[in-house]
């Protein structure tokens, strides 16, 4: 498992594996203003395979069920894949704003 999870840092930041506590700064119930810029990674750690599942039947569209039925590999390949291409597509954006 430690090797799966350092395959994917995307995914499983080094040294949390597992969702945060209530409470914790990096995410559960309190999130503000203050950490606004990683509400991604706070909500994803706080619902963890629930979220990453999500992302993959969007990316996908087919129903969840169908997601939990994949290998755990091609699942995370497919959200991995998600994630950079959403960047991506961010930075695009933002370097549109700043030039136009």
């Amino acid at each position: 498992m430690d090797a799966l999870v350092a395959s994917y840092p995307g995914v499983f930041p080094q040294g949390r594996a597992e969702a945060p506590e209530e409470g914790h700064p990096e995410g559960g119930e309190g999130d503000d203003a203050e950490g606004a810029e990683d509400a991604p990674d706070a909500f994803s750690q706080k619902w963890g395979w629930l979220a990453l599942v999500d992302t993959v039947s969007e990316t996908l569209r087919c129903p969840w069920d169908d997601v939990w039925r994949q290998t755990m590999v091609e699942t995370l390949n497919i959200f991995c894949y998600t994630k950079d291409r959403n960047a991506r597509r961010e930075d695009a954006l933002e370097r549109y704003r700043k030039t136009h």
